[in-house]
């Protein structure tokens, strides 16, 4: 059966390039001609079938191809993340943020890359804080939630937070800051798929909504000379010549300034590396503040500033799994005594590879219905409102000064991002338009789930038992089980 197919692979490329014989019968013999017998398909060289061998990269000289399947409306793996609040949509002031993901569901991550859309959207390691995380749960119901304790310093304070507890096996510190192509780089799959340039096949994630921003370079905030000199003055602290007892640094502020030495070297960037010991096929919500990107238009002038630019707030997410070299992890013999940690990992060593798991393309943050993302400048705001002279030029037309003034005023703007409107409902978002199935989660204020290919109930979502459960975003009920969708179960699959 297998050669039969084969020859009937063969035959319909024949017939993709013009007319040919019969394909019913490969086998068939035809007469003979001077005593000599014609060679039919079955003579020919086996045909390799085009599903056994795998897809030559795509090098910078490559044709762009379509792609074999289209994208999934829902995440096959379970990975999916949303956006459930945004404290102030302010440009250039910090927000908390609560993001809602899943991972997985066959894999535990080692770490979560998620990574800033809106375009030059950078923050750095002092200014990207996470606050709080919940672990397990639902859409509709909580998980166990921890907050960071900053009694003895906020790295440590995050390391005692359970999903970061493992950074310190790999060498990593709980949150990294950098640009996608710190990791993306280091997985074998971007560097052998792509048509010009590396990444540029990223336009959609499996949801079909854009990963335009996700792929950002990094971003000095000062000059080579500023960071030259701030080393420098640095460096002359560590100097072993500081042994006076009155200018003697002690090992706690030894380190202090190590950290900064090292931070000095390192430019701002759109992305967080989260490392630790992420569960599979588990909800988390993370909260965090970050700064909002700076008005595009700032500078141009008052009537050139403000809705002219809109910049929406975005978030995007891929689950990843890390390695040691083979090279790293065979070389026992350390400063350190020996091989130790994840994977084999010498501590005294930083090599490690990172490889995205599920979907390639990862996940963006789905805002949920309520939720804006559009970001505004709150001291036009305030002259919009006609309390520009009074508000925002005492101010000094500072961006959280106006921002606080906005929040006063009682101005739409300043609630635009908590996506509470829904809690006044009495029902969800399109349940008079024929959505029913919708369930209302009272979580964050109140929200609605799609409960299609479920059955929804008072308090929740059952879903079909050919369908994969997803536990964050929008949608309660994902992707089919399998290509047919008839195996009710992982083991059945």
């Amino acid at each position: 059966p297998e050669s039969r197919l084969q020859n009937h692979l063969l035959c319909a490329q024949r017939h993709l390039r013009g007319p040919s014989r019969n394909c019913e019968d490969t086998e068939e013999r035809s007469g003979h001609r001077g005593g000599r017998r014609r060679r039919t398909s079955a003579r020919r060289p086996p045909y390799k079938p085009f599903f056994r061998q795998p897809s030559p990269p795509l090098t910078s000289r490559s044709p762009i191809r379509a792609p074999l399947f289209l994208p999934m409306p829902t995440s096959v793996s379970g990975a999916v993340c949303g956006v459930m609040v945004y404290s102030s949509l302010a440009f250039s002031v910090n927000n908390q943020v609560s993001l809602e993901w899943t991972t997985p569901h066959g894999t535990a991550p080692d770490g979560i890359l998620l990574c800033a859309t809106a375009a030059k959207h950078v923050f750095d390691p002092s200014t990207f804080v996470v606050e709080a995380l919940e672990e397990g749960g639902s859409q509709f119901a909580g998980g166990t939630a921890q907050t960071v304790d900053l009694a003895g310093g906020y790295q440590r304070g995050v390391l005692l937070l359970r999903a970061f507890r493992g950074a310190a096996a790999w060498n990593h510190r709980p949150v990294e800051v950098g640009v996608a192509a710190d990791v993306l780089g280091l997985d074998p799959h971007y560097a052998a798929r792509f048509a010009r340039r590396r990444y540029d096949l990223l336009t959609v994630d499996g949801a079909g909504a854009s990963l335009a921003g996700v792929v950002q370079d990094p971003v000095w905030r000062t000059n080579a000379a500023v960071r030259a000199a701030a080393s420098d003055a640095v460096v002359a602290r560590l100097s072993p010549a500081n042994t006076v007892a009155a200018t003697a640094l002690t090992d706690t502020e030894r380190a202090a300034f190590m950290q900064e030495l090292a931070e000095l070297g390192r430019p701002a960037g759109n992305c967080a590396l989260l490392t630790g010991t992420w569960k599979a096929d588990t909800r988390y919500t993370l909260t965090f503040s970050a700064p909002n990107p700076a008005n595009p238009a700032a500078g141009a002038g008052a009537a050139a500033t403000g809705s002219a630019t809109k910049v929406n707030l975005g978030w995007w997410m891929a689950p990843l799994s890390y390695a040691v070299p083979a090279a790293a992890a065979s070389s026992a013999a350390t400063s350190d005594g020996g091989v130790r940690g994840a994977g084999g990992m010498k501590l005294s060593g930083n090599r490690v590879t990172y490889t995205v798991r599920g979907d390639k393309r990862g996940a963006v943050c789905t805002p949920r219905a309520t939720v804006s993302t559009t970001l505004h400048d709150a001291c036009e705001v305030l002259a919009a409102a006609g309390m520009g002279a009074t508000v925002a030029v005492a101010a000094g037309d500072n961006a959280t000064a106006c921002a606080a003034a906005v929040v006063y005023a009682a101005q739409p703007e300043a609630t635009a991002g908590l996506g509470v409107a829904v809690s006044n409902a009495t029902g969800c978002v399109g349940a008079s338009a024929g959505g029913a199935g919708f369930v209302r989660s009272s979580r964050f204020g109140g929200h609605c789930v799609d409960c299609t290919n479920g059955t929804a109930g008072v308090d929740g979502c059952a879903c079909d038992a050919a369908r994969t459960t997803l536990k964050a975003g929008a949608v309660a009920c994902g992707a089919p089980r399998g290509v047919a969708g008839a195996s009710t179960t992982t083991a059945a699959l």
